[in-house]
């Protein structure tokens, strides 16, 4: 925990370095809670197939060049997990 503080405190000096705190401990952010507003209408598994089809879409080239591998009996290369 004191190496943080020192970092802080190092970067930004010590004026600014207890601003920077002092904003952070004034914000009640909730992670939870935005997290929740951000998606009301979605589920773990809808949240899930949007990400599977988005590294689907982003990979689309690299994954029909192994298909056709596959097909020929080839190994695939590795891609980028999710």
């Amino acid at each position: 925990m004191n190496t943080g503080f020192e970092s802080i405190f190092s970067s930004l000096g010590m004026v600014d370095a207890q601003r920077f705190i002092a904003l952070l401990k004034r914000d009640k952010f909730d992670y939870t809670e935005w997290q929740w507003k951000l998606w009301p209408d979605e589920t773990v598994e809808s949240l899930s197939e949007k990400a599977q089809q988005a590294w689907i879409e982003l990979h689309r080239d690299e994954l029909m060049a192994d298909w056709e591998l596959a097909v020929i009996g080839e190994n695939p290369y590795k891609i980028a997990p999710l």
